[in-house]
């Protein structure tokens, strides 16, 4: 993929990585598939890091690029086990943009919120066949947790890695950027 893209571009100035389990690890931790579960984090975080070494010469070589890394915030709670994929999808981010940030390499991760997708409507359906009520119901239910009132469209998550992709200097890097309507309510310094 990389040789394609130098081939046709001449460089590589944006990497984003995104890629993730479909089904988060949770329940009793005697029941854990810990197959399962480093699978799920060597899909993630073992992705990123493999992505990103093949395109750091690149990036060095031109003297820019950006590496975003979409992560979740299932790495600010303690409710899937799965979550630590996203906490370790953090740590990347800085051990990387402090690697790559002399070289004019930005690495920041993206944290989205509740975002409407298949998956995501899937889930309301699934949760509403089990408590026997409608799927709009428990899309309400989701929704009054966020300060917007509204679940985020794929685009939102869309324009702040855009954002990010075309800052037109290093000053924002090693950062865990997080957008979903305020969903989160800790606070972070």
């Amino acid at each position: 993929m990389v040789e394609a893209t130098l081939d046709r571009f001449g460089r590589i100035d944006v990497l984003v990585n995104a890629a993730a389990s479909s089904n988060p690890i949770g329940g009793a931790i005697e029941d854990v598939d810990v197959d399962l579960l480093i699978t799920d984090v060597d899909t993630k975080v073992g992705g990123y890091l493999r992505y990103t070494q093949a395109v750091v010469p690149a990036m060095k070589a031109q003297g820019s690029g950006h590496v975003i890394n979409i992560g979740g915030l299932t790495g600010r709670s303690s409710d899937t086990l799965s979550g630590l994929r996203n906490v370790a999808v953090s740590h990347l981010t800085k051990v990387l943009s402090d690697q790559l940030g002399p070289f004019g390499i930005t690495v920041n991760a993206v944290h989205p919120g509740i975002v409407r997708t298949p998956h995501l409507d899937e889930l309301f359906v699934e949760l509403a066949h089990e408590r026997g009520v409608d799927s709009a119901i428990v899309e309400a239910e989701f929704t009054a947790d966020i300060p917007t009132g509204s679940i985020l469209d794929v685009e939102a998550v869309g324009r702040l890695v855009t954002f990010i992709a075309t800052a037109p200097n290093a000053a924002v890097t090693g950062q865990s950027l997080t957008v979903d309507g305020g969903y989160s309510r800790g606070i972070y310094l």
